[in-house]
């Protein structure tokens, strides 16, 4: 029986011409991966650019129908409208009662509740 000597694999020869054109391939390796990551945080600005837009035409838009309302509601109030009206919210822990109030001051609350949800309201 003879021992098999274990057989280490060639050595490759490194030469100048070599050590170039993996140089050349690293560094069009890294352009790509570079130009890549600049892409993709241009592409998460746009998106969060169209998200924040939306979010404050969002908050105008809720903005200028609350103010709306309550202007209503203070005009209505204004012209001397009274009537019959009744309000009763009840819920876990509250309560509120609007008795013989002008049907204005119910548009003006919408509006302001309206306001206070629709600003404070987090997306």
């Amino acid at each position: 029986m003879s021992a098999s000597v274990p057989s280490h694999p060639p050595v490759a020869e490194v030469t100048p011409e070599l050590l170039e054109a993996q140089e050349r391939m690293a560094t069009s390796l890294q352009r790509e991966l570079w130009s890549n990551l600049q892409q993709a945080a241009v592409d998460q600005m746009k998106f969060s650019l169209k998200s924040q837009l939306t979010e404050l035409i969002f908050r105008l838009a809720v903005l200028s129908v609350g103010t709306f309302f309550a202007y209503l509601g203070y005009r209505l109030f204004l012209s001397g409208f009274i009537g019959p009206a009744n309000l009763e919210a009840k819920g876990a822990g509250y309560s509120l009662s609007l008795g013989e109030a002008a049907p204005g001051i119910f548009f003006a609350l919408f509006g302001t509740i309206l306001i206070v949800v629709g600003i404070s309201w987090a997306f």
